[in-house]
């Protein structure tokens, strides 16, 4: 390692290795009478995962100084894993760990303060992907990584002052906009890398000695950037690179066919030689470069080396190499027919892919993670509906269609269908001893620490040590989830979950009066699907891209709160044209309800906005009653929950009308929420429709989260909640309905999607009557996660929210005319279309009636 200039850095001293200490500390310990010399040394252990805790973080906390944690294949959803003691933390196998971090500002996978090692892992989406800051001035190694679709690969960074070293070795990266970077940094020395398809290979600013030797540049826009100007010694800018450092592109074709595999064979080579690894570690470590040249090689338009290194990436991960090699194997090798124009053959390959996705995928336990997982994996289900409606409109009478619009609901919502599915046995595991006690147990620590948080007064770094606890007491809830589920082996290692056929579709959902209307927006292509009991339609509508100015300039109009005249005539007209004529002509003048399975931005626009009519100023809602569900799926499997005979009780209305202040669950930013002054009189009004002895109303101190908690909720047929809604922009699952908090600090007052996993809900109607209560993370493939999926994963059949803020005066208004229009005997969206014209009739704005829509059963 070659000295840097100026003074020596006091981390490049020759370190003792961990046995040397041990010697030593015996020496010393011989040398001092008393307890010192007969207190025993720390064994050290080895914490495995998931075995011995479920989560890497819970594992991590556990470890003392001197272990390991050693974590076994699977992929893993977790970020900002602080590393804050010496432990050595490895992947079981070979790249068989895949920590799949968020995209989230400033967030890692891994924050490295303490002299770790790290080794074995594939670090996947995030910001940074092995990050120290904060840290002394500590010398840490990491080798046998892998990094994907990461902005900064490695990066040692400590802000302010000069510290911090790590020693690279036996490094892959791809797709990164950085590959290994440092900002006022100790040092970083790295060896035997391989870079590729990233956009700046090193990047340097103000460290003591940045080297790096023995590495393959492979299609990098540039090798290294060094910041300018010049500063003062000790510190430099400079980045040495060793002489075995080789830069290739993918448009030099001899260099693809010849020099980049050879020069891949040398860097790694010398595990081969003497001491060579093992057979599985070759074929692991191989089976991902196989499947990154095939990448290379299909970008650079050579499909038969694609063709070829994706076959070859294949047969090594089917005979042990790992899930993410696999992955990126059947792709390519999907991607590659495609290209090559055989669509037979790019149809069945991307359906072995999806098969690939969706075994994977079942057998992680948890909704979000299934979320996660798929979510750079969505735009394969959308290619193979896109060939199978090309090949349709080849080939009508071959099922092309019905196997197009089958596949469009395997992408969709299979998070919500695996909870739906899972409600009862998690139920059954949370209602034992043990599991009421455990959950209990969490949800008191939760609801502690959200209550400080609550402090005006705490300081920057009391709220930053309170968010750390909330993590940590997040983990914990996961885990006690995750121990519910592997207690039945169907929840924790469940198969693929079908889709349901045409027929059963059919038969479930629709009757001579109602259709079903399913869209999938892709970023070159989006699809629209049309069924009724007659037939199935298909249609190409404007692609992602060109629809989401259209929908966001009309959800502007749509949502001015005072406006003079109704000034989105055009932009209403024109989504109509875009989503909705293709099918004008295919609605018999049976159908009067439309159930609608949105995708992406769609889950925010109320299509009974849509404008259509002879001067095109007529709303949708005037004809048809329409419906939401995430799936077809979904609302079959919501039609087939057990309804009981009859309710006991029918009517449980809650209204929470003061003030709030709040302050961020994650972020820390303080909000205000003014009052509700017409919510109590909205819940009253509506509870006297019901007989006094089946109507429960709380208000005031009343309104509160331990008071609504305490009650039977299983017994009442309609839940009205009147309150404002919270979305938590950085964690969704903090979001929150804000009631009152207890008295004595048990209840933090926030009703959030983690509350509800315990609670026993069955009503046929659950009403969130408050701003924005349909707010949430809008993820590809499974639509908003908030509020309402998560009332409807706790036993909700439907749910009535609302996508933006109204007064609520005027929501009481509203809320009083679709309970006496329901009461009358008319279904719940056909009270609600009723609800929605006497408004419109009355000179209402559509900002006052178009928020509300019904979601489910």
């Amino acid at each position: 390692m070659a000295k840097p200039e100026g003074r020596r850095p006091k981390h490049s001293r020759p370190a003792l290795s961990r046995a040397g200490l041990l010697g030593l500390f015996a020496i010393l310990a011989a040398c001092i009478p008393g307890s010192l010399a007969a207190a025993p040394v720390p064994q050290a252990r080895t914490i495995r995962v998931p075995q011995d805790h479920l989560l890497i973080s819970l594992a991590v906390a556990a470890a003392r100084p001197g272990d390991v944690v050693e974590v076994d294949d699977g992929y893993y959803f977790e970020q900002d894993l602080v590393l804050d003691k010496p432990i050595t933390i490895r992947s079981k196998n070979l790249f068989g760990a895949v920590v799949c971090g968020s995209k989230a500002p400033r967030t890692a996978v891994f924050i490295v303060r303490a002299a770790v090692d790290i080794s074995g892992f594939i670090l996947k989406d995030s910001v940074f992907g092995l990050l120290q800051r904060d840290s002394p001035d500590v010398e840490w190694t990491g080798s046998d990584l892998a990094f994907f679709d990461i902005t900064f690969a490695v990066d040692v960074d400590d802000r302010w002052t000069r510290v911090g070293s790590a020693r690279l070795s036996r490094l892959i990266i791809g797709n990164c906009e950085r590959g290994l970077s440092t900002n006022e940094a100790g040092s970083l020395s790295a060896e035997r890398c391989l870079i590729a398809r990233t956009k700046v290979a090193f990047s340097g600013s103000n460290h003591l000695f940045f080297k790096v030797d023995r590495a393959v540049l492979w299609d990098c826009m540039m090798v290294k950037e060094e910041s300018l100007p010049a500063i003062p010694a000790p510190g430099t800018n400079r980045i040495d690179l060793g002489p075995d450092i080789w830069s290739g592109s993918a448009a030099d074709a001899r260099a693809k066919r010849r020099e980049f595999p050879r020069r891949l064979n040398r860097l790694f080579a010398a595990d081969r030689g003497p001491r060579p690894e093992s057979a599985d570690r070759v074929k692991r470590r191989d089976s991902l470069l196989l499947a990154m040249m095939g990448q290379s090689s299909l970008d650079s338009g050579d499909l038969a080396g694609a063709e070829s290194h994706f076959r070859q990436a294949l047969a090594l991960t089917e005979a042990g190499g790992g899930l993410e090699a696999r992955w990126m194997a059947e792709l390519g090798s999907a991607q590659t027919a495609e290209k090559r124009g055989d669509a037979a053959v790019a149809i069945e390959r991307y359906g072995r892919t999806i098969d690939f996705i969706e075994s994977v995928g079942s057998r992680l336990p948890l909704a979000d993670h299934r979320t996660r997982f798929r979510k750079d994996k969505i735009g394969v289900y959308e290619t193979a509906i896109g060939l199978l409606l090309d090949r349709h409109a080849l080939a009508p009478g071959e099922g092309y269609d019905r196997r197009a619009f089958l596949m469009a609901e395997r992408s969709k919502a299979q998070g919500v269908l695996g909870d739906l599915r899972r409600a009862e046995t998690d139920l059954a595991g949370m209602s034992r001893d043990d599991g009421r006690r455990e959950m209990k147990r969490v949800s008191s620590a939760i609801s502690r620490i959200q209550t400080e948080l609550q402090d005006p007064g705490a300081t920057p770094d009391a709220r930053s040590a309170l968010l750390r606890r909330l993590d940590k007491a997040d983990a914990e809830r996961q885990t006690f989830l995750l121990r519910v589920r592997q207690r039945d082996p169907s929840g924790a290692r469940g198969a693929p979950l079908p889709a349901p056929s045409i027929e059963e579709i059919r038969r479930e959902l629709l009757d001579e009066s109602t259709a079903l209307l399913e869209y999938v927006l892709g970023g070159k292509r989006s699809y629209a699907f049309l069924m009724t009991r007659e037939g199935l339609w298909t249609a190409e509508i404007p692609n992602e891209g060109a629809l989401r100015p259209r929908i966001s300039n009309y959800l502007r109009f749509l949502t001015l709160r005072e406006p003079r005249e109704f000034a989105g005539w055009s932009g209403g007209r024109l989504l109509r044209e875009s989503l909705w004529s293709p099918f004008e002509g295919r609605l018999s003048p049976r159908i009067k309800k439309i159930l609608i399975i949105p995708d992406g931005l769609l889950h925010y626009l109320p299509f009974e906005t849509l404008l259509g009519g002879p001067e095109g100023r007529r709303f949708l809602v005037e004809d048809f009653a329409i419906g939401y569900g995430p799936s077809a799926s979904v609302l079959i499997d919501l039609r087939r929950r057990p309804a009981p005979a009859g309710y006991p009780m029918e009517f449980l209305g809650l209204a929470n009308d003061l003030p709030y202040r709040l302050f961020g669950l994650s972020a820390g930013g303080e909000l205000r929420f003014p009052s509700l002054p017409y919510a109590m009189r909205e819940v009253r009004s509506i509870g006297r429709l019901f007989p006094a002895a089946k109507r429960t109303i709380l208000t005031g101190r009343d309104a509160g989260e331990g008071r609504l908690k305490s009650l039977p909720l299983a017994d009442y047929r309609i839940v009205h909640l009147a309150a404002h809604g919270f979305f938590d922009d950085a964690v969704w699952w903090r979001s929150a309905l804000l009631l009152q908090r207890d008295k004595d600090g048990e209840e933090d007052g926030f009703l959030q999607p983690g509350d509800l996993l315990s609670l026993r809900f069955r009503p046929e109607l659950l009403v969130l009557s408050g701003c924005r209560t349909g707010g949430g993370s809008l993820l590809k493939g499974e639509g908003v996660m908030g509020l309402s999926g998560a009332f409807l994963r706790s036993g909700a059949r439907s749910v009535l929210i609302s996508l933006w803020s109204v007064n609520d005066k005027a929501t009481a208004r509203f809320m009083a005319s679709f309970y006496r229009l329901w009461k009358r005997g008319t279904s719940k969206p056909e009270a609600l279309r009723q609800a929605k014209i006497e408004a419109l009739r009355s000179g209402e704005p559509p900002f006052a009636w178009a928020p509300f829509v019904l979601i489910g059963d």
